[in-house]
C-alpha cells in the first residue's frame, strides 16, 4: 500500500501442521515495513517477527510416554537502513 513516496507493507504466514490425527497446530507468523522515497535517499524501517512469536512447540501422548518438540525462533527485530542511489 503506498502514499505518494511512502509505501507501507504487512506481510504474514500462517503454518498448519497435522501432528496426529487427533491433534493439529496453528501459528501466524508476520513482519511490517515502511519506506519513504525522497529524491535519491530511500529510508526504510522494518520489523520481523512482530507477534514475537518465542517459540514453536508440540507435545504428543500416548498411553505410555509423552515427546516434546520444539523450535526456538529469533526475536522480534528491527531494522532501519538509508539507501542512495547514484
Amino acid at each position: 500500500m503506498g502514499w505518494g513516496d511512502t509505501d507501507f507493507r504487512l506481510s504474514g504466514e500462517h503454518f498448519y501442521n497435522d501432528i496426529d490425527r487427533t491433534q493439529h497446530l496453528n501459528t501466524w507468523l508476520a513482519d511490517a515495513s515502511l519506506v519513504q522515497r525522497v529524491g535519491k535517499w530511500r529510508f526504510t524501517a522494518s520489523v520481523t517477527n512482530l507477534l514475537n512469536k518465542k517459540e514453536y512447540s508440540y507435545t504428543l501422548y500416548s498411553a505410555v510416554q509423552s515427546s516434546t518438540s520444539w523450535v526456538k525462533l529469533r526475536p522480534r527485530e528491527y531494522l532501519l537502513s538509508i539507501q542512495y542511489q547514484w
